[in-house]
């Protein structure tokens, strides 16, 4: 799809150039939801509105606002013919665009949203575990898009369940020949399901945790340290879970002593925190 406006580009931020986007906020619908794997739903979206959209790095996020019902609508007493409305209120989360086509099977512009389920613990999560097409979704964003590294020669990507559609966006973004390698902590075997680049050049380990939380499963961290030093040139990305990325980044700013521009290690979500705020620093004692 083409791009909202001229991009107009800004510096480069760890080792990759960013594309500002005119901020655009669209009313769409659910068109269509698949399970990809038992905890893991596709949600396309569909609407006109969708028109001009565009996502143009493997990390970018859009603003997902949906309705949800603070109570259920019940029948007056003495009126069991008649219903009073439900108090309507909104999340918000951001999610990444997995995909998006300028006409779909739809006939109008669509957009992928893949959500990993969590029962009823979050708000989208419970209302994506029963969405159905027709239910009415706000769109805002991308603000920005931060390109695929051009001068790496490799790439090192971890991730959670939260961040598995960003590793799919990166292996479709980077060239086919660089190799990959992919590190994935799951808590169910079945997320193995979620569909990721086969080719040659990309290797992929799951980290089935089970049910260990994250806070006590080694996880990521051991599987970057037994992964070893990272070669000349290669660029390192991990998203998922805040609290057990941060042994991940020291390994590899501290220990390993990587600069800026070849590590790069983002919390999409906080164990125990609602509406995390991805922005902020993922480790206070080292906020860069």
């Amino acid at each position: 799809m083409p791009l909202d406006d001229t991009p107009a580009p800004l510096s480069p931020r760890l080792g990759r150039a960013k594309i500002r986007h005119v901020p655009v906020v669209r009313a769409c619908r659910v068109g269509d939801v698949a399970a990809l794997t038992p905890t893991i739903v596709r949600l396309t979206l569909v609407g006109e509105e969708l028109e001009g959209f565009t996502s143009l790095g493997p990390t970018d996020h859009v603003k997902l606002r949906i309705p949800v019902r603070a109570s259920r609508e019940a029948e007056p007493a003495g009126d069991p013919g008649a219903t009073v409305a439900a108090q309507v209120d909104s999340a918000v989360r951001d999610y990444t665009p997995r995909a998006c086509r300028a006409r779909g099977r739809s006939g109008l512009p669509e957009l992928d949203i893949d959500i990993a389920l969590h029962g009823t613990d979050g708000p989208i999560s419970a209302w994506a575990g029963r969405a159905r097409a027709g239910d009415p979704v706000t769109v805002a964003g991308p603000r920005s898009s931060k390109l695929v590294p051009s001068d790496a020669s490799s790439f090192l990507l971890g991730c959670d369940e939260s961040g598995l559609p960003a590793v799919a966006r990166w292996l479709e973004l980077v060239h086919p020949d660089l190799p990959v390698t992919v590190l994935a902590d799951v808590a169910d075997p079945s997320a193995q399901g979620y569909p990721l680049a086969q080719r040659a050049s990309v290797s992929v380990r799951w980290l089935v945790r089970g049910a260990t939380t994250h806070e006590s499963s080694p996880g990521l961290e051991q599987a970057v340290r037994d992964h070893g030093p990272l070669p000349d040139g290669c660029f390192a990305w991990f998203g998922g879970e805040a609290g057990a990325l941060v042994g991940v980044r020291r390994y590899l700013r501290r220990e390993l002593g990587l600069g800026a521009d070849r590590v790069e290690v983002s919390g999409y979500w906080r164990l125990g925190s609602a509406g995390y705020d991805h922005h902020a620093p993922l480790d206070a004692s080292d906020p860069e």
